[in-house]
């Protein structure tokens, strides 16, 4: 389930990924340090290690950690399930921020499923700021409403 999920929205983001850069786990910490421990051999290191549960994610940090990569400077490790004792060694929590919102509904929907802390914000949803984007232009220029809701997030994001 965490796997589709995870497959999902990469896809949907256009985000490749490639079979060969997943490793299979066990949920367990061991698992986790055994997976960073191939990645280092492999010399494939990502920019960003996503383990299904905060675990795998523990396992990983301590193996990167023996061989001196640095956590969040040189990878970052984003775990799932929000532990105390993850958040407490530095395994990132993940935020939302909403895009492409159309209506209250939509925010209200969002609200619903989403905790409270973890949602930071919502992207006004703008053709403009689309074209904006597309044709190589800020849509920072065309948005004062997304410039504003962008101030909000960074705000929260320093008070977190």
């Amino acid at each position: 389930e965490r796997f589709q999920a995870f497959t999902s929205v990469l896809q949907k983001n256009r985000i490749p990924f490639k079979r060969e850069d997943y490793l299979l786990g066990d949920f367990r910490e061991k698992s986790g340090y055994r997976a960073a421990k191939l990645l280092m051999i492999s010399e494939k290191l990502p920019e960003v290690l996503v383990c299904a549960n905060d675990n795998m994610a523990i396992g990983a940090m301590r193996a990167f950690r023996e061989e001196g990569i640095r956590v969040p400077q040189d990878i970052a490790i984003t775990g799932f399930d929000d532990t105390q004792l993850a958040a407490d060694i530095g395994v990132t929590k993940v935020n939302v921020v909403a895009n492409k919102v159309r209506s209250d509904e939509d925010r209200e929907y969002l609200r619903a499923h989403i905790p409270e802390d973890a949602l930071l914000g919502f992207l006004p949803y703008s053709s403009d700021v689309i074209d904006a984007d597309r044709n190589g232009e800020s849509p920072f220029d065309y948005s004062p409403e997304l410039v504003e809701e962008v101030r909000r997030i960074k705000q929260r994001m320093e008070n977190a």
